[in-house]
């Protein structure tokens, strides 16, 4: 990714890219100040809305977080990590029905049986169906 940013700094997909490898790692510091980068540089790009969210998800920006992963969802419909930040959005702050639908639409989305399994277990964890 770093390669991709020095060839072209106004690539918006590679700050994506890098937001999010940075959020995986902890990062959500420089997590964020890529995904910024790259919604400036592209901002109908969801990928930089997704990793933004969750590192405001960890820094307990709810109403940030939220804002983010609907505008992901506006984006790119069949975006299973958008619907799997506002589920967990939705949840933390209680609303239950609506948590719950979000998360069931990340896991028909989901790209893999894991992260589907892995939204299951988070359901479970939040006692919601």
């Amino acid at each position: 990714m770093l390669e991709a940013i020095e060839l072209d700094p106004e690539y918006g997909a590679a700050y994506a890219a890098r937001s999010m490898s940075k959020m995986f790692d902890g990062d959500c510091k420089g997590a964020l100040a890529d995904a910024g980068k790259a919604i400036q540089l592209d901002p109908e790009f969801p990928v930089a809305y997704d990793a933004r969210a969750m590192c405001r998800v960890d820094a307990g920006d709810l109403d940030g977080a939220l804002r983010d992963a609907d505008q992901a969802i506006t984006l790119g419909r069949r975006d299973a990590f958008a619907y799997w930040i506002r589920g967990i959005v939705r949840a933390e702050r209680g609303d239950r029905v609506d948590a719950t639908a979000d998360l069931r639409r990340a896991i028909e989305l989901a790209p893999s049986p894991d992260f589907a399994d892995g939204i299951r277990s988070l359901m479970a964890e939040y006692g919601l169906e």
